[in-house]
């Protein structure tokens, strides 16, 4: 709606998608005023950033125990949604999507040996960044 006092308009939208939008402003006219629209202003919008927390097992582990390893993800900005990928380094354990009411990913294994530094990564959605998993209490 536009002000009578200062003659501006203001919109709060959440709606914008993650890039370059390009946004216009368009006056309606009135029985004296003539339509009219703004020159395109360009707004970026990036991706939300996320905090991931891996939790292990209890270790030490038996050789051929299952271990299930917790991935939790969250954000400010929303609800995370996606799949996490669970890594020994490099190596690619296994994946498990991203609940989206409690935001945890959860992935079981038996075929891990000797020590290891487990990592996950959180694949991006169209609204979250891709990330290293933090494995710190």
């Amino acid at each position: 709606m536009l002000s009578a006092i200062t003659h501006q308009a203001t919109l709060s939208t959440t709606a914008l998608a993650v890039g370059t939008d390009s946004i216009t402003a368009e006056y309606d006219g009135s029985t004296v005023y003539a339509i009219s629209v703004s020159p395109a202003v360009s707004e970026v919008v990036n991706l939300a950033v996320t905090t991931t927390k891996l939790t292990p097992p209890a270790s030490p582990a038996t050789f051929g125990q299952a271990l299930t390893f917790t991935a939790a993800v969250t954000s400010i900005s929303g609800s995370p949604l996606g799949t996490v990928t669970f890594l020994d380094g490099s190596n690619v354990l296994g994946t498990a999507a991203l609940s989206s009411s409690t935001h945890l990913a959860t992935f079981s294994t038996n075929t891990l040996v000797l020590a290891r530094t487990l990592y996950g990564v959180i694949r991006r959605d169209e609204h979250l960044c891709r990330q290293h998993i933090d494995g710190s209490e």
